[in-house]
């Protein structure tokens, strides 16, 4: 019961720290914050804030990304019992592990 448990509550964290990175994306982009990140500077002829917005939006993607892979391998790890190997893996001899074929 408790090896059940243990990868639920990493899936539940793994959506709430969704949750939190949308949370923070939007209150990065709002208007309010967004303007404070007005400059007249320009970076090899590219204005700050244009920088600044595709930044947030680079790491929204980039964390997205990451969360989904971190998804994917806890339902992968859930739904490989004990003791197996998961779909794919191979083992050290150079065959694939668990179906009897090298």
């Amino acid at each position: 019961m408790a090896d059940r448990a243990a990868p639920q509550r990493r899936q539940s964290r793994t959506h709430e720290k969704a949750a939190i990175v949308l949370a923070i994306g939007l209150l990065l982009l709002m208007p309010p914050v967004a303007n404070i990140f007005t400059l007249p500077q320009k970076i090899a002829g590219v204005p700050f804030t244009l920088i600044y917005l595709f930044v947030v939006w680079a790491g929204l993607i980039l964390s997205g990304i990451l969360m989904s892979q971190r998804l994917l391998e806890e339902e992968d790890a859930r739904q490989t019992p004990p003791g197996s190997a998961p779909p794919g893996a191979y083992d050290h001899a150079g065959g694939s592990a668990g179906t009897g074929r090298d």
